[in-house]
């Protein structure tokens, strides 16, 4: 039932849409559609758009009338049409009571009474069927074209455009998510595609000659800061803080999850004959696809989990908008959403779980050591990692670890020793992070030791 439908929206589309250029451009806050519009009819897209013609505003009007080429207009058109088929069935059937109850059955013997009386019942029977096919059918179709629109009442210029119509769209009425898939092709590269998968439901079958995808929002709001000396009081005359009103909050719209300092790729994508039909089911345009040179390795994080991430580290071609991907290995997915992160230059991708090596931290108890004639303490520190690895081929493991940073001046943090019975490679980062690289043959097992030390006034109580 769904392929046909979708054959049905397909072909009504090409059928329907005027010729002439048109152009969409797609916000994450709006959507902005120049077109030529038939006979001056928008859509259904209800009392919250806004239309333009050569910059000069067109007031729109709710109409009853739309053009018959129009599959949306059809739609609306047999939902009006099983409405009367409804109501004239409830006449029918209210009509035959009102003559039910002025027949005179005294008239009639035995069995002409039960003969006529079946035939009304039938009567009776038939009409309320019939209304209540029409009203189910109607009720579903409504269900249906109320999830594609935004109004059930559709929507006209009161005066022609000559040219293409500017039509700006609510918020809602076109959405977009960004999807990212890596496709695991081998352990040296991997195939990156990003799409945007666009959803309608403006009550407008769009056909773009041309569509412009912009990640950013068309409505900012953006005030100026004014300078304010920073003034230097008596502690006593500190003023009391109230709680400042919404309105006189200076404002500047800042777009949250975006790292601005990494992500400087481009925010604008273009795209070539695009259709997207008001369902409300969405419609993927694929952005970008590139192959590139990818690191393959197993991660470790002891300190966070004891499980064993396989992991894929690449530089993208490309500035990365949403950190949510869907993982591919050998034409199936294998991962539906995956979370990659900003190293650097480099992007990780957490491609999957390694179920054959097997990781346990344990916290090493240490004594304490204090100075008989200072007044500081030498806490000794540290932990053991240990490993397995079940596979019957090596595994080259990269852990992340970390030791204790100080943030007070009277603390002091030594990194000690890292050690292993397995060869191992190891590298002290800023704020405590350790990157260690250990290599375990098969199936057979080792162990790193981190050992530290924290240095601190005896009188200071620590934790960590």
């Amino acid at each position: 039932m769904k392929k046909k439908r979708g054959k049905k929206v397909w072909t009504w589309l090409l059928l329907s849409v005027a010729l002439g250029a048109s152009e969409l451009t797609i916000y994450r806050d709006a959507a902005v559609l120049k077109d030529r519009f038939a006979d001056g009819f928008i859509g259904w897209t209800g009392p919250k758009v806004s239309a333009t013609c050569a910059n000069e505003e067109v007031t729109l009007l709710p109409t009853s009338r739309c053009p018959e080429s129009l599959r949306l207009c059809k739609v609306r058109h047999r939902i009006d049409r099983l409405a009367r088929q409804a109501q004239k069935a409830k006449m029918a059937k209210k009509s035959l009571q009102t003559l039910i109850s002025h027949l005179r059955y005294d008239r009639l013997d035995s069995a002409a009474l039960i003969k006529e009386s079946e035939r009304l019942a039938e009567g009776l029977s038939r009409f309320e069927t019939q209304a209540q096919e029409a009203s189910s059918r109607k009720a579903e179709l409504q269900e249906r074209f109320t999830q594609e629109v935004q109004s059930l009442q559709g929507y006209r210029a009161t005066r022609p455009c000559a040219k293409e119509m500017t039509v700006r769209l609510p918020p809602g009425a076109i959405t977009f998510k960004i999807r990212n898939i890596a496709d695991i092709t081998d352990k040296k590269s991997v195939d990156l595609t990003e799409a945007m998968a666009v959803i309608n439901r403006s009550g407008i079958d769009i056909r773009a000659d041309r569509m412009i995808f912009i990640y950013r929002r068309i409505a900012r709001r953006l005030r100026p800061f004014r300078f304010a000396p920073w003034v230097v009081r008596d502690a006593n005359s500190r003023p009391r803080i109230v709680a400042a009103k919404s309105a006189a909050v200076p404002v500047f719209a800042v777009e949250r999850g975006l790292n601005q300092t990494i992500r400087k790729g481009p925010r604008r994508f273009e795209a070539r004959s695009v259709t997207l039909p008001s369902t409300g089911e969405a419609v993927e345009v694929t952005l970008r696809h590139e192959r590139i040179e990818a690191k393959y390795r197993e991660v470790a994080y002891p300190w966070r989990s004891e499980e064993v991430y396989e992991s894929v580290l690449f530089k993208p071609p490309y500035a990365v908008l949403n950190d949510r991907w869907r993982i591919v290995k050998d034409k199936e997915t294998t991962a539906a959403e995956v979370y990659g992160l900003y190293e650097g230059e480099r992007y990780r991708l957490f491609i999957g779980v390694d179920e054959d090596i097997r990781l346990r931290r344990d916290r090493l108890i240490l004594k304490e050591s204090e100075n008989f004639f200072g007044n500081r303490i030498h806490k000794k520190d540290g932990y053991k990692i240990t490993f397995t690895n079940q596979s019957h081929k090596k595994r080259d493991l990269h852990i992340v670890e970390r030791i204790p940073v100080a943030v007070r001046s009277d603390v002091n943090v030594k990194l000690l020793s890292v050690q292993s019975d397995r060869p191992l490679r190891y590298r002290k980062g800023k704020e405590g992070r350790l990157d260690i690289d250990v290599t375990i043959p098969p199936r057979s097992s080792g162990y790193v030791t981190v050992l530290f030390e924290v240095d601190f006034d005896k009188k200071k109580r620590i934790f960590y």
